[in-house]
């Protein structure tokens, strides 16, 4: 069992009354690396319906970033775990003895190199940010067509949407303008892309009950 990631949900559980099998669902077994990142309980259903108490009425979203790939789960390494100088493939001593993955990251993960397309780490992310009092999530949006590993984004982001409504949280989009420049390279040019992108979120997102909303009016 992964020390770090039991550690951490008893904190969550300590601050927000966690049931014992849901503490026991976010806890791996085995070790995480070697588990293929995350080990729920095969495809367990939570039942989060009932709200978080919080005592500070303030809202917190989170920025999320939907970019990466595991070799576990999508059959190869994302640029992202790689950044063109680390090689996940390759083993290192992380600061506390333990053997971890080379990749372009300051921070190791408590579970290890996951995937933003696998569903149990999705929940898993969910589901820590719900019992830490977070209302929703950012996610850095890539736009809707398919160049470079912007498909797969968009496909990342739209399986942690999916998600939204059993956590009870809500999204919004954070559109990273300059995708339009390298669609222009491709396709079309970068206004058509920002309109077909804008298009996309119009029909996809906005009407969206669980979309942010300001004043509970516009997105």
């Amino acid at each position: 069992m992964s020390k770090g990631i039991l550690g951490f949900a008893v904190l969550l559980r300590a601050a927000a009354d966690l049931p014992h099998d849901l503490l026991d669902m976010m806890a791996p077994e085995g070790d995480a690396e070697d588990a293929g990142l995350l080990q729920h309980k095969a495809h367990a259903k939570v039942n989060v319906s009932s709200p978080v108490s919080k005592t500070n009425p303030m809202k917190i979203y989170m920025h999320y970033m939907p970019w990466f790939q595991s070799k576990d789960f999508s059959g190869f390494w994302g640029y992202h775990w790689k950044m063109k100088t680390q090689d996940p493939e390759h083993f290192v001593r992380g600061s506390e003895g333990s053997q971890r993955r080379q990749v372009a990251s300051h921070f190791y993960p408590l579970i290890g190199a996951y995937d933003s397309g696998d569903p149990d780490v999705l929940e898993y992310h969910l589901l820590l940010m719900l019992y830490a009092g977070i209302d929703g999530v950012l996610i850095d949006w890539y736009g809707s067509h398919k160049v470079h590993d912007y498909g797969p984004n968009l496909e990342n982001s739209e399986a942690l949407i999916s998600k939204m409504g059993a956590m009870g949280m809500k999204f919004g989009i954070v559109y990273e303008e300059y995708v339009c420049e390298t669609v222009a390279k491709e396709k079309m040019s970068q206004i058509e892309a920002a309109q077909q992108d804008m298009s996309y979120m119009e029909s996809k997102y906005f009407s969206s009950p669980l979309y942010i909303k300001v004043k509970e009016e516009k997105p």
